[in-house]
């Protein structure tokens, strides 16, 4: 977890371009919470994103909220419920979600599916 704190601070302090240039994270099972999710949401062309089996919660999908080319995310294994739903649903550019295992409900999924018709989403 210190190691990826450490490599996430230095795109984000020593390389600041470089963020520009990070399409694709994968930081799933590692012990991240929503605060690394801050600095993911500062890549402006991230279109993937893996947080599956972490710590991560609603609080955390505040801070996608502006990658407006995030087109896929899995959530599978998170603290992620039908509140943090209501985020994704403001995305309308995802296109797969995944939440196997997460705290989201069917009722959850379900409003979800309805925001985003056009998107894969798994529950």
């Amino acid at each position: 977890v210190f190691l990826l704190k450490m490599v996430l601070q230095c795109v984000w302090l020593c390389h600041g371009n470089i963020k520009n240039n990070i399409s694709h994270l994968d930081i799933s099972r590692t012990r991240i919470t929503d605060t690394a999710l801050r600095t993911a949401g500062s890549f402006p062309n991230l279109t993937w994103l893996n947080v599956r089996n972490t710590k991560v919660s609603d609080n955390g999908l505040k801070s996608l909220s502006n990658l407006k080319y995030l087109r896929y995310i899995n959530l599978s294994g998170t603290q992620v419920t039908d509140k943090g739903t209501a985020t994704l649903a403001q995305m309308k550019d995802l296109e797969e979600v995944y939440l196997w295992a997460s705290k989201v409900s069917e009722k959850g999924v379900a409003n979800l599916r309805k925001s985003l018709p056009d998107a894969k989403i798994l529950h």
